[in-house]
């Protein structure tokens, strides 16, 4: 199954992206598969605006020594289970199953003995969720609040770029970039609406107006479930995609909504893909990843550049052999992000005129085009002109279908084809698909049926035209062809295994070329004329 491609996604997300504390030391080595050749990471130092901080009295609390008798004799046992369950800290509930029977002051005693960042953030998140993060206590003879220690275990992660101990941190104490409400109105200038959160609503919010930052903030909050990481992760994309939309407008080109959301689903299924990892591991990565290599991977999805692991980044190198897990994986894909960076472009707004190429041997076939839809999917980017040619198409029918959202001819008298309030409409009716990959095959789909409507003058179909059906009809015929040629899909679905893949639709057609004998064009062309009752053998098929 691949990740997060069920209807739990919201979950899903809130759990990879809540506060992750793996000590990959203790957990049992396993073979790497792939190792990435030592390039050097791009550094950059980075960090919120936060609130000064006098210090007078937080200062070394976290690491002080100077412990009383109770402290002695505290159990630091939970600290030990902390280290040692690398699940421990995936969820809120399974950190605060750990510390749920000690008393308060047993838990506060427990601070001087937490050695790591780790340790130290894990005890703050429990004060801070159960108690507050105003909860003020006495502590080596300084009256403190969480808030004083959380503020502390910031500027300690800070220094030592532990970048989800600063995302957390961060998103606990509340700071607010004070770029994101100019970001949202750089992005709603270019006619672009974009949407915090994930699919679908109440759960998304479309942002459609300028906000204060305050309000923009409380809105990021809110969608992203209270989870203080994806609430500063969430800002630093706004952040990111304000300087590209600025600098390359051509990388939001057919995209009427940017759904950071779904942007956050790809980066973790890059990372996730690249790595062969869990998904509490690449959730891990995502957020160890320092703010310039987060805007390096955004950069990296918006244009198409191809990111995985790279023939000659695959051989065994000895260095790589004395590193834990957690580091060997950090080295690839720092190294990927450097790599992709000077890649060549893959993925372009002509689906239909863009052929594999010959020369890309930077990744294979299989799940190249199922990668490809799933990142123009979740970016909900379409053809040029395509949502002109289906107010055109609409002329020529009663309606067009597309998951239980009808869109009527009617529109057509309402509003004109140029107009932003259509394009609202069909987007309205796309993003009611819940899977990218399967979103992607809609679209085009859609691009087969206006071909044909708006390439003969006699088309007109005098009843509504439901898109889904094209895409089923169509993946029934790929299904009797490659049972007909013995195909790869005999080994799942053309033999009635389903393999389980988005929506019903075989996994291997979500993979095939759009052209081609058996691409998806020519399949899409065969369904349609099947549903139009056109005899197919008097029409050319397309090669």
């Amino acid at each position: 199954m691949e990740l997060l491609q069920s209807n739990s996604d919201f979950n899903q997300m809130s759990t990879f992206l809540s506060y992750q504390n793996v000590d990959y030391r203790h957990q049992k080595r396993y073979r790497i598969k792939k190792l990435a050749q030592i390039r050097g990471a791009v550094k950059r130092s980075y960090s919120y605006s936060h609130p000064t901080n006098d210090g007078t009295v937080t200062q070394n609390i976290l690491n002080s020594s100077n412990t009383d008798e109770q402290d002695d004799q505290v159990d630091t046992n939970v600290l030990s289970h902390i280290r040692t369950d690398g699940h421990t800290l995936s969820t809120s509930n399974r950190r605060d199953s750990l510390l749920r029977d000690k008393e308060v002051h047993d838990i506060i005693a427990l601070l001087p003995h937490a050695s790591s960042i780790h340790d130290q953030a894990d005890i703050l998140h429990y004060l801070c969720m159960n108690k507050g993060i105003d909860f003020e206590f006495e502590h080596n003879g300084h009256h403190v609040t969480v808030r004083d220690l959380i503020q502390e275990l910031y500027n300690s992660a800070c220094k030592q770029r532990v970048w989800w101990c600063v995302r957390h941190s961060a998103g606990m104490l509340g700071m607010q970039n004070q770029s994101i409400a100019q970001s949202l109105i750089a992005i709603l200038a270019q006619q672009k609406q974009l949407t915090i959160g994930l699919p679908p609503a109440p759960r998304e919010h479309v942002l459609t107006s300028p906000m204060t930052v305050e309000q923009l903030y409380a809105t990021i909050v809110t969608a992203s479930g209270d989870d203080p990481t994806m609430v500063m992760l969430t800002q630093e994309i706004l952040v990111f995609l304000h300087t590209f939309i600025s600098t390359e407008p051509q990388l939001f080109a057919g995209m009427i909504r940017i759904r950071v959301g779904l942007i956050v689903q790809v980066m973790l299924g890059e990372l996730k893909r690249t790595l062969q990892s869990t998904n509490e591991d690449t959730a891990d990565h995502l957020l160890n990843l320092s703010p310039y290599e987060i805007k390096c991977l955004l950069h990296i999805i918006l244009s198409g550049k191809e990111f995985g692991i790279t023939e000659h980044s695959t051989k065994p190198i000895p260095e790589l052999a004395d590193l834990s897990k957690q580091e060997r994986d950090m080295r690839i894909i720092r190294n990927e992000i450097k790599d992709a960076s000077t890649r060549k472009l893959s993925v372009h707004l002509n689906w239909a005129a863009h052929l594999p190429e010959e020369d890309d041997d930077d990744i294979g076939k299989h799940g190249q085009w199922i990668r490809r839809r799933r990142l123009d999917g979740a970016l909900n980017r379409v053809p040029v002109k395509f949502y002109g040619q289906v107010w055109q198409t609409l002329e020529k029918c009663k309606g067009i279908k597309i998951a239980d959202y009808i869109l009527y001819n009617g529109l057509t008298q309402e509003m004109t084809q140029e107009e932003i309030k259509f394009a609202l409409r069909v987007e309205e009716a796309l993003n009611r698909v819940p899977f990218t990959e399967y979103r992607q095959l809609i679209v085009e789909a859609c691009v087969i049926l206006t071909s044909i409507a708006l390439g003969d003058a006699r088309f007109h179909w005098d009843d509504i035209i439901s898109i889904e059906d094209i895409v089923s009809t169509a993946n029934g015929i790929f299904l009797q062809d490659q049972v007909a040629s013995g195909g790869d899909a005999t080994k799942c679905c053309a033999s009635g295994n389903s393999c389980g893949s988005a929506a019903g639709i075989c996994l291997h057609f979500y993979d095939s070329a759009p052209s081609g004998r058996f691409g998806t064009i020519n399949y899409f062309l065969r369904a349609l004329l099947r549903i139009l009752h056109v005899d197919e053998t008097t029409v050319c098929s397309i090669s």
